[in-house]
């Protein structure tokens, strides 16, 4: 038989099963994956914790005829001491000792398969939004262009003070925010180095929500808590993007009601930290868990692409930070972001992070 040390020098589960398939041998990688000694699987079947047969049929089992299968995996079902029901790649290979022969089943969880699949899943559709997104960023541009340019000859043209100088700034306004959202569209696919500069977060805090005033349903009050100058070191616009899709993600949670939004930028743990609460209906830990995954939203169909926290998470990592959502029904959502501080900026003692 194998012997049990060499078995468990190796990463992946292992069981020998005899001819019968009855478990010989159970390393200690397997024991860790389907939570039973050795001694509680040994002598016993393999069904167990494989509950589909392994079926000479196919590529598995003991045919002295056939060169011995190996290095195929296949998908299984896999049962855990708890009676749960996972997938499992497996490979098997078959041996003769003593006339006997023997099955090694080499045993994996599928879940990181399937998770590094749907990684590579979605970073084709980002590559593929970004090719789409390169196709018609241009003509946009220009037209955002036309739109801005026009804006502010006619609000040059009219005399100081006139009613209609203020709403053709915020079109003009607008026109050079919707420049920046095409342009971060096309580097969600095509990702490039920010730029590196110093940043007052406060003050850009302040600035990005001074815009969104005509954006935000005057139903929702927002509260500044800015304090201080936050230093950190990044791409400005990159930065105003993150606040921006914040703000407005609060202020869809929020809808058509009476509600609030807070928006605070302090120092934490010798970091510069980003707050963006609101009191809307919040969401479970299932949908909280997955609300940076590109593509993915609560609001109905149409209504939004699912790239708005994408879009920060992605954002933020390009800085050295991080992104952390707190959330709960009934209760609202906390969207926290933290940032290193910029060069010689004071640090206090304080920690980031905190949950609602």
């Amino acid at each position: 038989m194998v012997d049990r040390a060499a078995l468990d020098t190796t990463v992946d589960a292992i069981a020998v099963i005899d001819r019968h398939q009855i478990v010989r041998s159970f390393n200690r990688a397997a024991e860790r994956l389907f939570g039973y000694a050795a001694e509680e699987i040994i002598g016993r079947p393999i069904d167990i914790v494989l509950p589909d047969p392994i079926r000479a049929a196919e590529d598995l089992y003991l045919d002295p005829s056939r060169p011995a299968a190996g290095g195929v995996w296949r998908e299984v079902r896999g049962r855990l001491r708890d009676g749960t029901v996972i997938a499992l790649d497996l490979s098997a290979a078959e041996w003769v000792a003593g006339s006997r022969p023997y099955l090694t089943a080499t045993m994996r969880d599928a879940g990181a398969r399937k998770a590094a699949s749907q990684r590579l899943a979605e970073a084709s559709r980002l590559a593929m939004l970004g090719r789409t997104a390169g196709g018609y960023v241009h003509d946009f541009n220009n037209m955002l262009l036309v739109v801005g340019s026009m804006a502010e000859v006619a609000r040059e043209a009219l005399p100081p003070g006139d009613e209609v100088c203020e709403p053709l700034e915020l079109i003009r306004c607008a026109a050079d925010r919707a420049t920046v959202l095409a342009r971060r569209l096309l580097a969600l696919g095509r990702p490039t180095e920010p730029r590196r500069e110093p940043v007052d977060l406060a003050r850009l805090a302040g600035d990005t929500l001074d815009l969104l005033n005509s954006t935000i349903p005057s139903t929702i009050t927002v509260r500044r808590h800015l304090g201080e100058t936050v230093e950190t070191v990044g791409d400005e616009a990159q930065l105003q993007q993150i606040v921006m899709n914040l703000a407005i993600n609060a202020a869809d949670a929020i809808g058509d009601r009476a509600g609030a939004i807070e928006v605070a930028v302090d120092r934490a743990g010798g970091l510069a930290r980003l707050r963006v609460s609101d009191d809307g209906d919040g969401m479970p830990p299932e949908f909280a868990a997955k609300a940076s995954e590109p593509f993915f939203t609560t609001k109905p169909a149409g209504r939004s692409a699912g790239l708005g926290l994408a879009t920060v998470g992605e954002i933020a990592a390009g800085h050295g930070g991080g992104v952390s959502i707190d959330s709960a029904p009934g209760l609202g959502t906390r969207v926290t972001i933290v940032f290193p501080l910029g060069k010689g900026a004071p640090l206090d003692g304080s920690h980031p992070g905190g949950r609602r």
